[in-house]
């Protein structure tokens, strides 16, 4: 995956443990797995943890790989790997996710914040 030039802004960091394995850059949910299709995320994984291992998540602006390309502006939810594709109506997602304009497989940024509960 190429580079990106920016780092994350973090608003919130949430220490978890994994209950599977968590990739750095993809979309975790709150008991510590990684995000499946349309899945409610907690954050993005800070670091790659394998199974019982300790887990962080970030909100704020964050960068997430993307499943998909995504639009400039593009709300966006995650894909069955945890990675960003553009948001689908009644997903089970409940998280805002302001895109940058990526294709498949890169690195960009994200403004993760809860819109729902």
């Amino acid at each position: 995956m190429p580079a990106s030039n920016y780092a994350n802004l973090v608003l919130q960091a949430v220490s978890l443990t994994a209950s599977g394995a968590v990739t750095k850059e993809r979309f975790v949910k709150h008991n510590g797995a990684a995000c499946g299709l349309g899945e409610r995320a907690i954050g993005v994984a800070a670091y790659t943890a394998a199974t019982t291992e300790d887990a962080c998540a970030y909100t704020g602006i964050i960068r997430v790989v993307a499943g998909d390309t995504v639009a400039i502006g593009g709300d966006v939810m995650s894909d069955a790997t945890g990675r960003a594709i553009p948001f689908v109506q009644n997903s089970a997602e409940t998280y805002c996710k302001v895109g940058v304009a990526h294709t498949a497989g890169t690195v960009g940024a994200i403004m993760l914040v809860q819109t729902a509960v």
